[in-house]
C-alpha cells in the first residue's frame, strides 16, 4: 500500500494555496494564454451565500460537500469539506445544484480552474478565471444526456491547414 500525504482543511480558498492577487498577476504576466492552476474533484451537496466581511455589498458562494483539489504548480493536494471557487466554477456549480430543484440532491464534478490575462479596459485585476468541466456522458449528473439523441450526428470538424 502506498500512502500519500494530503493537507486537510475545513474550507478551501485560492488564498489557502497562496494564490493571492500578486501571484495571479505574476502568472499571467509571465505565461501568455491560459494557465491551468487547479484540478478539482467535487462532490457537492449544497451552498450558502457568504457576505464579504470587508464589503457588505459583495458576496460569494461557499460550496459544501467533499472536495479534492490539486495545485498543478506545486502538486500539493488539499481535501476540504467546503470550498470557495472562482467565478466561472461558482456559476457552473450553482447552476447544477439549482437544476436539481426542490428535491435537492448532490452533484459530482471534475473541473480545471484556469487563469489568463484580462485585457478589458475596465479590468480591475488584469486577470480572469476560466473553467473546464469534465462530465461522464453516461452519468446521471449530465443534465443533457437524454437530449443529445435529438440532434443528428455532426460531422467531424475540418482540420485547418497550418501556416
Amino acid at each position: 500500500m502506498t500512502l500519500q500525504a494530503t493537507n486537510v482543511v475545513k474550507t478551501f480558498t485560492l488564498n489557502s494555496l497562496g494564490y493571492g492577487r500578486k501571484k495571479l498577476k505574476d502568472i499571467v504576466t509571465h505565461n501568455p494564454g491560459k494557465t491551468v492552476l487547479l484540478n478539482v474533484l467535487a462532490f457537492v451537496t449544497g451552498y450558502e451565500v457568504v457576505t464579504n466581511k470587508k464589503d457588505n455589498s459583495k458576496s460569494s458562494l461557499k460550496f459544501v460537500g467533499s472536495f479534492e483539489i490539486v495545485d498543478l504548480e506545486s502538486s500539493e493536494e488539499v481535501v476540504a469539506a467546503s470550498a470557495f471557487l472562482p467565478g466561472p466554477a461558482e456559476m457552473f456549480l450553482k447552476g447544477q445544484l439549482d437544476g436539481l430543484g426542490e428535491a435537492g440532491g448532490s452533484i459530482r464534478q471534475a473541473l480545471q480552474i484556469t487563469v489568463e490575462t484580462d485585457d478589458r479596459e475596465d479590468a480591475i485585476t488584469g486577470y480572469k478565471f476560466g473553467m473546464k468541466g469534465f462530465v461522464d456522458k453516461k452519468s446521471a449528473s449530465d443534465p443533457f444526456a437524454d437530449l443529445r439523441s435529438v440532434f443528428p450526428a455532426l460531422p467531424a470538424p475540418e482540420k485547418k491547414a497550418k501556416k
